[in-house]
């Protein structure tokens, strides 16, 4: 079997940690021999990645002979960060929660690692990394969040879905603007029936900002805003940023601002991420 894969210059200015596979397969397993080498891919246009099978005594369960390797998936369909998005997205749905990537996933570990590469922050953020987790959000209850595990025990989240993909920091403001309204969707929630009101689906229900979105509220807000804008945050318990006191008025009159002029509707998470970003 012989992959071929091109190289997109959409995503620039990375090195790639590339997974050969040697993989020697029975009748219905397969064992896989790793063997690494670091290729910068910023010169290259295309490269080919062959996969060889032959027979063995071995008989170990491999997940690959069944699902596409991560690296290859990626390298095979991603040519621009918004397939590179989908791609990863649709890989921690696949994992789900999980305690130990290192562990139970190793294929999906080296992914991680090359996604790693990528973030604004690299080397220093990943420094003495152990492990990945992948766990629900504590706060927003239906969205799972990339957890690196340090060698001292240390927890920090990673942005694997927008850092990891752009290479460009969080936006700390937007952030703790998000948790700042939390409070109010989560009572829309409460007073709403969760059924989609696009396609009436119940399952994997997202609470939507309708029109204005989020982006345009948010926009809105700090034009009009007079004051200092807020530039230093805490932490809640899920790691997120939040506004700390000294930013208590512009807090509040965020949130009354949202509270007046957001219109919030109930959305399943496929029909959410297909609708039409405002820029």
């Amino acid at each position: 079997m012989c992959y071929s894969f091109s190289v997109s210059k959409s995503i620039p200015n990375f090195y790639f940690l590339l997974r050969f596979l040697k993989i020697t397969k029975t009748q219905n397993t397969a064992h896989c021999i790793c063997v690494y080498c670091v290729l910068p891919l910023r010169p290259l246009e295309s490269a080919v990645l062959t996969l060889n099978y032959v027979e063995s005594e071995r008989s170990e369960p491999c997940r690959s002979s069944k699902e596409p390797n991560f690296i290859i998936t990626m390298y095979t369909t991603c040519k621009t960060q918004k397939q590179l998005k989908e791609c990863v997205r649709k890989t921690l749905d696949k994992i789900g929660v999980c305690s130990s990537i290192k562990q139970f996933y190793p294929d999906e570990w080296e992914g991680f690692m090359f996604l790693f590469r990528r973030h604004s922050d690299y080397p220093d953020k990943f420094h003495g990394l152990s492990d990945i987790q992948i766990r629900y959000n504590p706060i927003f209850r239906t969205q799972l969040e990339t957890i690196i595990v340090k060698n001292n025990g240390d927890e920090d989240d990673v942005s694997l879905l927008n850092n990891c993909i752009t290479g460009k920091p969080k936006d700390n403001l937007t952030i703790a603007m998000r948790n700042a309204i939390y409070p109010q969707i989560q009572e829309f929630k409460l007073h709403s029936v969760m059924e989609c009101v696009l396609c009436h689906c119940t399952t994997n229900i997202h609470i939507d900002h309708y029109q204005p979105q989020f982006v345009d509220l948010t926009t809105a807000f700090l034009q009009d805003w007079n004051g200092l804008l807020p530039n230093t945050f805490e932490q809640n318990d899920c790691h997120s940023k939040i506004f700390t006191h000294a930013d208590t008025d512009f807090e509040l009159k965020w949130i009354a601002y949202h509270r007046s002029h957001a219109v919030l509707r109930v959305l399943c998470k496929t029909c959410n991420l297909s609708r039409k970003k405002s820029v």
